[in-house]
């Protein structure tokens, strides 16, 4: 199984059509922390996760590629 968010996380970014700026100002986190999340190179906390999987209504199972719907 692979690690999926930084993919997932693009994917859903890009089909809502948002910038990753504007991604960050909607979470209340610095630019570069959502750019890091979606380059792999940090993962959100829970706290993050959680706002992520409400903001795009997905579930974290998806969003971490343990299941792909």
């Amino acid at each position: 199984m692979q690690y999926k968010l930084p993919e997932r996380l693009r994917e859903l970014r890009i089909e809502r059509g948002i910038s990753m700026q504007q991604l960050s100002r909607m979470l209340d986190v610095a630019d570069y922390t959502a750019n890091r999340w979606e380059r792999g190179i940090t993962i959100p906390n829970t706290e993050y996760l959680f706002k992520l999987c409400k903001f795009f209504n997905c579930s974290a199972d998806f969003l971490l590629g343990l299941k792909d719907e």
